[in-house]
């Protein structure tokens, strides 16, 4: 395979992890780490440090759409970035050390966690309740918010259990160092389910925080030299063309649809990297 064929393939890859990025609020290294190092041979911690530039690009490609949509609630996503950057380098720095199996296997049931997750926010039924009470703290804050739906409706949502948000938080930034992701699966249902935001401001604010938080970890991946052209280079154009996309459409899909495409999408790479973890 030449070069510039090899670089064809990263580059569509790249744009179909970017929509699923955006359109989920996970940002693209978590689909993208799976297609490097099961269906191209990419050795894992390169496929990692590629990872997370993916999830950088497709936070700034979609963020600017969410903004203009104002589904991005920048007040919870800045309080919750304060413990997911400082996760996320040591979550790095034990990267390093980790043998691949094991990676393999942490991936997997990362991806299995979020899946069985969002199957339970399935079943409690597409449309919340928003009628409690916002913690003291996020009301401190000034982070209850509203926002508008496609059809012209007006949804005000408060804030609950702030601090717990908090502390999962730093959970996620180290699992971004370890796995190369921007941890979006994590943050998207701490605010969906721990926080109760509904799930499309959960999906924007994850993708404004996860470029943060892959930024404070991409740094000890560098340094070691698990960064190369060859990769990001096309990896780079290919998210953000993705994640635009993505976020153009998020607004238009139902709910339900949204939780359906991640649900799947998850299932199909936790079996993938269980089973490669495995053997």
């Amino acid at each position: 395979m030449t070069i510039l064929n090899f670089s064809l393939i990263i580059f569509c890859c790249a744009i179909s992890t970017g929509v699923l990025g955006a359109l989920t609020g996970l940002g693209g290294g978590i689909f993208l780490t799976p297609i490097l190092v099961m269906f191209l041979g990419i050795e894992p911690h390169y496929a990692l440090a590629t990872s997370l530039i993916a999830a950088i690009s497709t936070s700034s490609g979609a963020s600017i759409t969410f903004l203009k949509e104002k589904l991005t609630n920048f007040r919870i996503g800045l309080f919750l970035e304060t413990a997911a950057v400082i996760g996320a380098p040591i979550g790095a720095m034990i990267a390093i050390y980790l043998p691949k199996q094991l990676i393999f296997i942490l991936f997997g049931l990362l991806l299995s966690n979020a899946a069985y997750s969002n199957v339970k926010g399935l079943e409690k039924g597409q449309r919340r309740n928003f009628n409690f009470i916002s913690d003291p703290l996020a009301l401190k804050l000034d982070m209850p918010d509203q926002y508008m739906t496609s059809w012209g409706e007006i949804i005000t949502y408060p804030v609950r259990k702030i601090k717990m948000g908090w502390s999962l938080m730093f959970g996620a930034g180290v699992l971004s160092g370890v796995l190369g992701i921007g941890s979006g699966s994590l943050k998207v249902l701490a605010m969906d389910q721990i926080m109760g935001l509904p799930y499309k401001v959960s999906t924007a604010t994850s993708n404004f925080m996860i470029g943060l938080t892959a930024i404070a970890s991409v740094g000890v991946y560098w340094s070691q030299g698990f960064l190369i052209p060859e990769l990001t280079m096309p990896v780079i154009p290919g998210v953000l063309i993705g994640a635009y996309i993505g976020s153009k459409t998020v607004a238009q899909i139902p709910i339900h649809k949204t939780r359906w495409i991640f649900t799947i999408v998850l299932t199909i790479f936790a079996i993938q990297m269980l089973v490669k973890g495995f053997l």
